[in-house]
């Protein structure tokens, strides 16, 4: 008797075991599966996507995988993501890809060697869009990025991340600086060209926000634009002052 009730009892422990095996495991299948997509960077009314991450959840972390795609493969996989509306595809030897963001402005993946970024509207390599107004987006249209020898370089999400921040500092908004390229040098200096000025502004790296906002305010001055441009370049270095050094190295506080 007492062997048919542990008999019993082993049983239905057992069959108790089993469904909720069974329950758990329906439970883990029907569960939601977390969310995937890649996390933006807010700046300003610009969204930046780490390209980083989503072309490594892509498959395309490689440069063997990404030229493996062809251009309609790239442009249906990237309007699958859920912040991107539109990718169209500029067939260029430098293989830009144009895209666009819900109700945001225009973004550009680039390739080089094995870096990878998803840029702002300055594009890495080309404007994105000829008839960029000033009003339409805080940058100047067809800025480009390039390395001190001349050659294009390869732009980083750090990078990007510090340009974007730079142009959409609220001090740049006035059109009074017309940037038209940034060219950074290997030991992370920072030249800045202005449009229809022949000299040029030179400085570090992680001053170029000051430098660029400095320069929107002196850009009210006449004298320095004719400082700038009848010299080679002009140093800006920030501390508790703000000093201009010219190429005979004068120095003037501002």
């Amino acid at each position: 008797m007492k062997k048919q009730k542990v008999y019993q009892i082993l049983k239905v422990s057992f069959l108790v075991l089993v469904i909720a095996g069974i329950t758990g495991l329906m439970a883990h299948l029907l569960m939601e599966k977390p969310d995937e997509r890649i996390q933006e960077v807010q700046l300003g009314n610009n969204i930046y996507l780490s390209a980083r991450e989503y072309l490594a959840q892509s498959g395309l972390q490689t440069r063997k995988n990404f030229e493996e795609k062809s251009p309609y493969e790239l442009k249906a996989l990237l309007e699958r993501h859920p912040y991107i509306e539109q990718a169209d595809v500029i067939l260029t030897q430098k293989n830009i890809l144009k895209v666009k963001l819900h109700e945001k402005d225009i973004i550009a993946l680039m390739r080089d060697k094995e870096t990878y970024g998803l840029l702002t509207a300055a594009g890495e390599v080309l404007p994105v869009r000829e008839n960029l107004q000033y009003t339409d987006f805080p940058m100047i249209s067809g800025i480009s990025f390039t390395a001190s020898s001349g050659r294009k370089m390869a732009v980083t999400d750090s990078v990007a991340r510090l340009v974007s921040s730079v142009v959409l500092h609220p001090s740049v908004k006035t059109p009074g600086v017309k940037l038209s390229e940034v060219v950074f040098r290997k030991d992370k200096e920072v030249l800045l060209m202005f449009a229809g000025i022949s000299g040029y502004i030179r400085t570090q790296m992680h001053l170029l926000p000051d430098a660029l906002a400095a320069a929107s305010s002196m850009q009210k001055n006449k004298d320095f634009t004719a400082l700038l441009s009848n010299s080679n370049y002009i140093d800006m270095r920030f501390g508790k002052k703000v000093y201009i050094t010219t190429h005979n190295r004068e120095e003037t506080n501002i």
